[in-house]
């Protein structure tokens, strides 16, 4: 008998959280690999190289995800990230709990900010195009991050993260807000705009959720 592969198995497990109420229910998707075959297919991908900009955005969400848990500012109802959280899903995934933890976790976050933000010509923290979204990935899955120390952080120190990321505090209103363009996403200067309107939005209780859109007008 085939056992099943990792994605089957947490999708099973992100339904059986939402049976139990622990995360709102949502129908899985791996959209980000089918786009990815395509560009390949299509001659559009482009490699991108690791910068300090993509480490802060593997960095950034990782800390939005923990400030965001039921723990925390219950932006989005789980706890995968949590010792609990983990212990639960190191069963079916004894290598690598961590890294479905985060996916859990991301996933959640995307739904939330998906609904408010909406799926059509934007791109955020949790939906970047798949080329970011691969880089990313390589730098949350990369040996001497900092990863385990976030972890480790209790709610200030990671909002002192963000605001070291976003270089500077400013205030914001409540809701979804453009900070700039889609070619702005990957830079220095855009990933320091999403950390800025994060921290805001922890600072001041609110939710705020920061956007690219892909087209100037």
């Amino acid at each position: 008998m085939r056992k099943p592969c990792c994605s089957t198995v947490l999708a099973c497990c992100c339904r059986c959280q939402a049976n139990r109420g622990r995360i709102p229910s949502m129908k899985i998707r791996f959209s980000t690999s089918r786009k990815l075959g395509d560009s390949l297919k299509h001659g559009t991908f482009k490699e991108r190289k690791m910068t300090e900009s993509t480490r802060n955005c593997a960095i950034l969400r990782l800390a939005v995800g923990l400030l965001g848990q039921r723990a925390g500012h219950r932006w989005w109802d789980c706890d995968f990230l949590s010792p609990a959280g983990l212990d639960s899903l190191e069963y079916n995934f004894s290598r690598s709990p961590f890294t479905a933890a985060f996916s859990a976790t991301c996933m959640a976050a995307k739904r939330l900010h998906d609904d408010r933000i909406g799926r059509t010509g934007v791109t955020h923290l949790f939906r970047f195009q798949p080329d970011l979204e691969i880089m990313v990935q390589k730098a949350a899955s990369s040996e001497g991050n900092d990863f385990p120390k976030l972890q480790q952080m209790d709610l200030s120190a990671l909002l002192a993260e963000l605001a070291r990321i976003g270089e500077h505090e400013i205030d914001s209103p409540e809701g979804p807000i453009q900070v700039g363009f889609l070619e702005q996403a990957s830079t220095g200067a855009g990933v320091a705009q999403l950390a800025r309107h994060y921290h805001a939005a922890f600072r001041q209780g609110l939710r705020i959720f920061p956007y690219f859109a892909s087209k100037r007008p």
